[in-house]
């Protein structure tokens, strides 16, 4: 048993007591020498246990105790070879004469896991392991991490030797330093016919119809024929039987790109049976980007009247894919086809709140161009306002307050009955307060909330005091029946003696009404210059009934199945609103 000291160099800190006794010789401190002298020692005694803490000492010893670490490879490399042979040289270690005194198992693949004894080595299997990766670094170091002390280390790694992760030489390097013993058992499992694809190379960029050289490299134990087949973007385009020899093997072949921006080609191997092992290793993919001519994509509401804007855009050298709203794309690889997105008249409220995110991303994120062309359907008209599309356009889609304009009274009549609870009345409530927030001072907003009843959410008032009008909007819960006549004659009442200039109903309802007064109602309202809008949310929604009040009040008739879109309509709709104001200032 010997001392020793990790960071002797701390020792040098001792050299503090010398200035420590000077000081205390110099101290006129009054005091009386024995409480001088129990100062001083105090002081010493503090110096000596924070240098003998940084030096580190330990007390070493020698002993005979050896423990025994099994690594052992359950890689699919090995096919289970490793298992049974660690199996038999365990079993023979512990029946000789100078077997360790005590021994733990660790299996490993992609991780390393410790076994409970030999029982469970027993019942171990390449699943246990994650047989897909083989990290020998790995689990070199968790050997090194599980080691008791007081014990002589040995290792004893069970494997072919093939790691896929870590630097085996610098771990176990690290091991002999620490006095690890490591030995090694190479295993050789029983060789199977085996045949992969390696690797697909071809140019990354090449201009459209000029041709490549694509190349696969095939990789076989065994000689024999197979089947190669060819794709682009998942479709087969050509199938060729080849010779192959034991080793490395190159398949050509020369293709071209079209008009595709991105193209996909992937090289898969069929052998003949029983000649490959693994089939999960047959196929590998190359990606090729076209330089040829730039494409643009015209997303219309009137698709049929774009061959003119196709002619000329073709005569400068750009191909224009035309399609109507529900042809916008729903993944990124469609849109990324694309160098420009065109929208023209197109509406927020014929796009999903995805597939607005996808071409907000696709701008952002992938540089591509996008360009919204006028109409009453695009910008704020179009319900554009606070959508991740306003986002990427260079201008807002709200619309001035203007001090001349004439004002906007705006009511909002929404079902709150059982039927809306959960998203649908919570985006039912951001769509009004996305309403709200489009008012200027002038503008005077209500909110009429119903189900078996009606009663005022928010009572119509100047739009100025917004805060209030948004936290009256927030409180509302669903829950009850449905009945919408008392919820428009409550609105009508307020609006008819209300000073704005404009007044305007959008009525929200995903059920069907008890029977009521609907067209004397909505026709007075006409007569008294209240127009009235409609929203059907959903297929079970009064949808005839709903379209013929839109009509009876000159206004107009929406229908989604996707509550994620209501706050584009009503945002569109206040918009709409808002340009009749604009019309008869011009007049």
């Amino acid at each position: 048993m010997s001392l020793y000291l990790n960071y002797p160099w701390a020792l040098l800190g001792l050299l503090s007591l010398l200035w420590l006794w000077y000081w205390q010789q110099r101290s006129v401190a009054l005091a009386t020498p024995w409480r001088r002298g129990l100062s001083f020692g105090l002081r010493v005694a503090t110096v000596l246990f924070v240098v003998l803490a940084l030096a580190d000492p330990r007390w070493l010893g020698t002993t005979t105790r050896q423990h025994v670490v099994w690594l052992i490879d359950a890689s699919r490399s090995t096919d289970g070879a490793a298992l049974a042979q660690a199996q038999s040289l365990i079993s023979q270690v512990g029946e000789a004469e100078n077997a360790p005194d005590s021994q733990s198992y660790v299996l490993f693949g992609q991780e390393a896991q410790t076994l409970g004894g030999t029982e469970d080595l027993a019942k171990a299997s390449l699943a246990q392991g994650q047989d897909m990766a083989t990290d020998l670094a790995g689990a070199l170091g968790f050997a090194e991490a599980s080691f008791p002390s007081g014990h002589v280390k040995t290792v004893v790694v069970v494997s072919d030797g093939l790691s896929t992760a870590g630097d085996v030489s610098a771990t176990a390097a690290q091991l002999a330093e620490a006095g690890t013993k490591v030995h090694t058992v190479l295993v050789e499992p029983e060789r199977q016919a085996e045949v992969l694809v390696r690797r697909v190379e071809a140019p990354r960029q090449v201009a459209e119809d000029e041709p490549f050289r694509l190349t696969a490299e095939i990789f076989a134990t065994e000689a024999g024929e197979t089947e190669v087949d060819l794709f682009r973007n998942g479709t087969r385009i050509g199938t060729k039987k080849i010779e192959l020899k034991p080793g490395l093997n190159r398949f050509e072949t020369t293709q071209k790109v079209g008009r595709e921006k991105l193209n996909e080609f992937s090289v898969a191997v069929r052998p003949a049976e029983g000649g490959d092992a693994q089939v999960g290793n047959n196929q590998a993919s190359a990606i090729v980007q076209s330089e040829g001519k730039s494409k643009a994509l015209l997303i219309a509401d009137k698709p049929e009247a774009a061959r003119y804007l196709s002619l000329a855009l073709r005569q400068e050298g750009v191909l224009l894919d035309v399609r109507p709203p529900v042809g916008m794309p729903t993944q990124m690889s469609d849109l990324q086809n694309y160098d420009l997105v065109i929208f023209d008249n197109v509406s927020a409220t014929s796009l999903q709140p995805m597939q607005m995110e996808l071409l907000a991303s696709y701008v952002r994120d992938f540089g591509g161009g996008f360009l919204m062309l006028g109409g009453d359907q695009s910008f704020g008209l179009g319900g554009y306002y606070e959508t991740p599309i306003e986002d990427i356009l260079p201008v807002r889609s709200d619309f001035e307050k203007e001090r001349e304009n004439p004002s906007l009274g705006l009511v909002l009549v929404m079902d709150k009955s059982g039927s809306m609870s959960g998203l649908k009345v919570e985006m039912a409530k951001e769509a009004a307060k996305a309403a709200v927030e489009l008012l200027g001072p002038q503008d005077f907003a209500g909110v009429v909330a119903f189900d078996g009843e009606a009663f005022w959410a928010a009572e119509l008032s100047s739009a100025r005091d917004k805060y209030a009008i948004l936290q009256r909007i927030s409180a509302i819960m669903a829950g009850g029946g449905t009945n919408i006549e008392p919820a428009l004659e409550m609105a009508y009442s307020q609006l008819s003696v209300s000073p704005a200039k404009l007044k305007h109903v959008i009525l929200l309802t995903d059920g069907v009404s008890t029977p009521g007064r609907f067209y004397e109602v909505t026709t007075q309202m006409a007569q008294d210059r209240i127009t009235v809008s409609t929203v059907a949310l959903g297929t079970d929604a009064d949808q005839r009934l709903l379209e013929q009040i839109a009509r009876w009040g000159n206004g107009r008739y929406y229908f989604t199945d996707n509550p994620q879109s209501v706050p584009q309509i009503f945002t569109r709709e206040t918009m709409t609103a808002a340009k009749r104001r604009r019309t008869k200032t011009l007049r």
